[in-house]
């Protein structure tokens, strides 16, 4: 129930960082600037949602080959990764689905700095 109500807030926080951007950019001058952040964003939130399983598959092959990687890595490049806690006993299916979780948490957090470095890169010059 917490995730839902933390997706539902990050929607929310997306939509009211979205729609004054869109409706105030509708004009055929400032497309290409909307259509430049809205790329900019999206290269962000894939790049939250494949560093979280690029972690996961750092952390595998290194738990294969007697390596540690540190926590701090984890928690820094993917801070929903301290919910992979209560996945230490789960089976494969489910840790599957809770990587999938965690992946799509660390995207909308990604989205969310994609969001304000774009508003901050492509707005300060107008």
């Amino acid at each position: 129930m917490g995730s839902l109500i933390t997706y539902s807030a990050y929607a929310g926080l997306a939509l009211m960082l979205i729609m004054p951007v869109w409706w105030l950019y509708t004009k055929k001058k400032h497309l290409n600037w909307l259509e430049k952040s809205i790329r900019l964003v999206f290269a962000f939130t894939a790049t939250g949602f494949a560093m979280a399983w690029l972690l996961l598959g750092a952390y595998l092959v290194g738990r294969h080959l007697n390596f540690s990687l540190s926590d701090e890595l984890f928690l820094s490049l993917c801070p929903p990764s301290i919910a992979s806690l209560v996945l230490e006993n789960a089976s494969w299916g489910v840790s599957l689905v809770g990587w999938l979780m965690i992946s799509l948490s660390n995207a909308s957090l990604y989205a969310v700095v994609g969001m304000l470095f774009a508003v901050a890169y492509f707005y300060s010059g107008k």
